[in-house]
């Protein structure tokens, strides 16, 4: 009886183990967000598809809803064709060190990346219109490119507490901003 009994309670708990091993592998490694798919490929994450990413919002109880390929993500790639980062996509992400942009990108939600504290790489190609204000708050990143077709000003609210930004570079042809003497103006001279 005995060993009827052990066995049974043995089986028991290897089934209530191998069910929830799998479920968890397959869940964390592909998705869906918005009208776009992602992929994580180790610590690479790979944004790809025709159109915008889902948003991400505060929870409930004033947490932070962890976007579903979790937070130790070490490099995003986001492919041609996504038109828009998630507000949220990445915050809180400690390990994240490079992002790399498509030109198809043509906005980034709020907080997207920030508080991303190891950020140090965004490679942005010339036409981002908008980065939405804070999406790079508080993440270390050392250059920063305006392209030629950055108009909005959330773009210099976007870099707030940067502390680690050593460069800004803006292209000769935008028409809205300038860099002179370490500031950021508009054309005009006028506004910062």
């Amino acid at each position: 009886m005995k060993k009827i009994l052990i066995t049974f309670i043995t089986l028991a708990m290897l089934l209530s183990v191998l069910p929830s091993m799998a479920v968890s592998a397959e869940s964390t490694t592909c998705g869906i967000s918005g009208d776009c798919e992602w992929r994580l490929d180790g610590t690479v994450l790979t944004i790809s598809g025709n159109g915008a990413m889902g948003d991400y919002n505060v929870g409930d109880e004033g947490g932070f809803v962890t976007a579903p390929w979790g937070r130790e993500i070490t490099e995003i790639v986001i492919e041609d064709g996504v038109t828009y980062i998630g507000k949220f996509a990445f915050i809180f992400n400690q390990d994240l060190k490079k992002v790399t942009l498509p030109s198809s990108v043509q906005n980034i939600g709020k907080f997207a990346f920030s508080e991303c504290e190891a950020l140090e790489t965004l490679i942005c190609p010339n036409d981002i219109p908008a980065v939405q204000e804070t999406g790079l708050t508080n993440s270390p990143i050392k250059e920063l490119t305006f392209g030629k077709n950055v108009s909005s000003s959330d773009m210099i609210v976007a870099f707030g507490n940067n502390v680690k930004l050593e460069k800004i570079n803006i292209s000769a042809d935008n028409s809205y901003f300038i860099f002179e003497d370490g500031v950021v103006f508009s054309k005009n001279k006028k506004e910062l």
